[in-house]
């Protein structure tokens, strides 16, 4: 027998399995390579889903901290001093849910502090959001947090989003009000 008939009957004998195993490699490959397609797109989901809850939290605390902002003293501000309804250390915390209900400490939720989280959580309209806002001196800080179900479990079944924004008093100019410096 020759060498190019002994080569010959090798390669034919390897290309012809004999148990029908030829395509396994081909399968699992599809199966894999489907599988790790299926894992991005639940990536892309859950990413997307976050986002969007992640911006709608940010627009939610900046509102909130505006708003608040915004309600100052008027008999203060007539005396001659610009001062936020409510007293520095004042602090609400708001929880939507079907019915908002929360906590205020200091003077009470008719003050700044609780209209910067009641609006806060208005204004994000989504289940599981809480707002707390915190008054300090003539200015406001607001964290609004939010648990989002994923709609693809692959980080987990939820995940979290979470935004703070501070604002400070406004009225008119700086001009005739000049806001203390911190030391």
């Amino acid at each position: 027998m020759s060498l190019k008939a002994v080569v010959q009957k090798l390669v034919r004998r390897q290309a012809s399995s004999p148990r029908g195993e030829g395509g396994q490699v081909l399968i699992l490959y599809a199966l894999i390579l489907g599988l790790v397609g299926v894992a991005i797109v639940g990536m892309v989901a859950d990413m997307a889903v976050l986002e969007f809850r992640n911006s709608s939290a940010d627009s939610a605390a900046y509102l909130g901290a505006q708003a608040g902002a915004g309600d100052i003293n008027q008999a203060d501000f007539y005396a001659g001093a610009l001062a936020l309804a409510g007293q520095s250390g004042d602090s609400c915390t708001v929880y939507s849910g079907g019915s908002e209900s929360g906590t205020c400490t200091g003077s009470g939720g008719d003050t700044a502090a609780g209209l910067c989280a009641g609006v806060a959580v208005e204004d994000d309209a989504g289940p599981n959001v809480v707002a707390t806002c915190t008054q300090t001196g003539i200015s406001l800080t607001l964290s609004v947090k939010q648990t989002v179900p994923l709609p693809i479990a692959v980080f987990g079944v939820t995940g979290s989003v979470r935004s703070t924004r501070t604002a400070g008093a406004t009225f008119g100019t700086n001009k005739y009000f000049p806001i203390p410096q911190s030391q």
